[in-house]
């Protein structure tokens, strides 16, 4: 019994040592447990606080983006907007960006010659690692230190063949950091033209040949290149292909190199009416123009006429189509008609035509019927055309054409010239995008018609009828380029 009796006392005395230490034990782990989910739970409503203050900061800069578009472009002097209570700083950083305009091998021999050179500056709000910054009229971030992605785009507009560069650059009436501030005041610091420059005759739209460089070396450069890939028609380029003269003295670690490509122009247009006109902005080259057509809704088109016609300078372009009196009843699409394409540039005037057509005539590329039941011409089909130096019959143009040389000598879409005498004929696309490019790079196609009718009432209907122009803005021997670029600055006062 005592043997027993002892062994359990033994037992018994065992547990009682160990239970404190199983309590500290537990304790201790409630503790580290406790501590652990303090300590990840406060840093996880840091992080959250912290992203809610800089989404906060990317609401206040997109707002400062716009007041300060407004005051950039001359729509008001001023405009004053509250930042809230973001936490983190708000700064102006005068010296940060800079944006360069290169007009490159021009001459074909590797030049550049500088367009327009600016500081941009920016607006800064920093939290943390985390950075959202106003520049060049656009909003850009970084997280961390990583790549830098666009918030809201930039004041840059590249659309065919046209750059409307507004250059905004930002200082401050103290150049202090602020932190925190309650309220910004932006005020306009005048706007001065850049290109075209009205002191510089050289200073004049178009550029032709060669190229454009539009270089901005910026911490944000990634987010800029963001944006040219996704919303211009341009495209990034290798420093390393560049000229040094355009390289030299910046970080191409940190900028972003847009080449500028004017793409297919044009397109189908409304009807413009009697005397209205559609614009034609880029055309580079004989092989440019791709489709000149129309589509023409004209109830009993007795006597009616139809003019497309353009200048610049001495060059003048028309394509006329006359219907014959062919009875007040007549389809448009069996109406017939005589075509005239002529073309001067001062002191040689060509005359090519082709008689009798109509848009019912089987296998004719020039002139067809749609399904509406509206004749279609097409002035850059494969139709032969003949050469005639007799513009004595021309009844119906806009402009007064003299008799016409004995010959036309024109270069074709492959590149090659070609002659043609009284009597000879040509593909009608061949003068027709050869004139155009004379008369090019830009012009105004205006539009007048007569419907004629006798009386009858006859009229062309501008809701069915239109008028079709695509062509290449970029051209493959001459760059052409409409440059519109200003200095826009901005001061920033905190308050």
């Amino acid at each position: 019994m005592t043997s027993v009796g002892g062994h359990l006392r033994g037992k018994g005395a065992d547990r009682a040592a160990t239970a404190p230490i199983g309590v500290v034990l537990l304790i201790g782990i409630t503790l580290v447990g406790t501590l652990t989910v303090i300590t990840l739970g406060s840093a996880a409503i840091t992080d959250t606080q912290q992203t809610a203050d800089v989404q906060r900061g990317e609401h206040v800069m997109t707002q400062f983006a716009s007041q300060a578009s407004m005051v950039a472009l001359g729509e008001t002097g001023t405009q004053s907007m509250a930042t809230g209570d973001t936490e983190g700083t708000i700064e102006v950083v005068e010296g940060a960006g800079r944006m360069q305009v290169w007009h490159v091998n021009a001459s074909g021999n590797d030049q550049a010659y500088t367009l327009a050179d600016s500081t941009l500056g920016s607006v800064t709000y920093r939290n943390g690692d985390r950075t959202v910054a106003y520049q060049g009229g656009g909003v850009w971030r970084t997280d961390g230190g990583g790549a830098a992605r666009m918030v809201s785009p930039p004041q840059f507009h590249y659309r065919g063949a046209t750059l409307t560069l507004p250059i905004v650059s930002v200082t401050a009436s103290e150049t202090v950091a602020s932190g925190g501030p309650s309220r910004v005041r932006l005020t306009g610091n005048g706007t001065t033209r850049v290109f075209p420059d009205p002191t510089d005759p050289d200073s004049t739209n178009p550029v032709t040949n060669g190229s454009v460089i539009v270089a901005v070396e910026s911490d944000y450069h990634d987010g800029w290149q963001e944006y040219f890939e996704r919303r211009t028609t341009g495209s990034i380029v290798d420093p390393a292909t560049l000229p040094a003269t355009v390289t030299d003295g910046v970080d191409t670690n940190r900028t972003v190199f847009l080449e500028l490509e004017a793409i297919g122009g044009g397109g189908v247009f409304e009807w413009p009416g009697d005397g209205g006109q559609v614009p034609v902005q880029g055309l580079a080259d004989t092989g440019a123009l791709q489709d000149f057509s129309t589509e023409l809704a004209i109830s009993n088109p007795n006597n009616a006429w139809v003019s497309f016609h353009a200048e610049n300078g001495d060059r003048q372009f028309e394509a006329l189509l006359e219907f014959e009196t062919g009875g007040g009843g007549d389809d448009i699409c069996e109406a017939t008609f005589d075509t005239h394409v002529l073309y001067s540039n001062g002191s040689t005037t060509h005359h090519w035509r082709r008689d009798d057509s109509t848009g019912d005539q089987p296998n004719n590329d020039f002139a067809g019927c749609s399904a509406d039941g509206d004749l279609t011409v097409d002035f850059t089909s494969t139709e032969a055309f003949t050469y005639d130096a007799n513009t004595g019959d021309v009844e119906d143009a806009v402009y007064d054409w003299e008799t016409a040389d004995t010959s036309a000598t024109i270069v074709t879409t492959d590149g090659t010239e070609a002659t043609r005498s009284d009597g000879q004929s040509i593909e009608i696309e061949n003068p027709v995008k050869y004139y155009a490019a004379q008369v090019g790079p830009g012009f105004d196609l205006e539009v007048e018609y007569a419907t004629g009718g006798n009386g009858k009432g006859n009229k062309l209907s501008g809701d069915s009828s239109s008028l079709t122009l695509r062509y290449d803005a970029s051209g493959a021997g001459r760059y052409i380029t409409y440059l519109h670029i200003t200095e826009n600055g901005v001061v920033v006062e905190f308050a």
